[in-house]
């Protein structure tokens, strides 16, 4: 074997060993993710059924506040809401505030739970008012009325 063939090799071999040490570091982060999602998994069907058995228990069982105890139990690890935490009082705002995915907030600086053309509402009136607001803006922009289906045809033709 030649000097040169012994120096491919020897790259060759090292080149090997880094990616075999890739894949077992790859291999440690798949099992550590497969783990966490097992655990993630987990914890939401138990939350599910928690809230099917809390369904269940108001429909069939003692009633709402029995109900409750089903709910306040699935909360018992990350806890209940404070009374002075924002939007404590409001199930909606607070859902909004703090879900996951949260929408927008609301120009009134509310959390939102309507999303319309990537802006967040927090109420039917605050939506329709934007909504409002954007036909107006268009109609300006044009200079032509939007089409109410009442106005007159001002241009001398037919839509038919």
């Amino acid at each position: 074997m030649t000097a040169n063939t012994e120096t491919e090799l020897a790259a060759v071999k090292a080149s090997l060993a880094s990616a075999e040490q890739l894949v077992a570091e790859r291999d440690q982060r798949i099992a550590a993710l497969e783990r966490h999602t097992e655990t993630v998994a987990k914890i939401m069907n138990d939350l599910l059924v928690g809230n099917q058995a809390a369904w269940i228990e108001w429909q069939h069982g003692a009633g709402a506040e029995a109900a409750m105890t089903w709910v306040e139990g699935s909360l018992m690890g990350v806890g209940v809401p404070g009374e002075d935490e924002p939007w404590a009082k409001e199930a909606r705002a607070w859902y909004s505030a703090n879900k996951s995915d949260q929408f927008p907030t609301c120009f009134c600086g509310r959390p939102s739970n309507i999303l319309w053309m990537g802006r967040g509402f927090c109420s039917d009136a605050h939506l329709d008012q934007a909504q409002a607001k954007a036909k107006a803006e268009v109609a300006g922009k044009t200079g032509l009325p939007i089409f109410d289906g009442k106005s007159e045809d001002t241009e001398g033709g037919s839509c038919d």
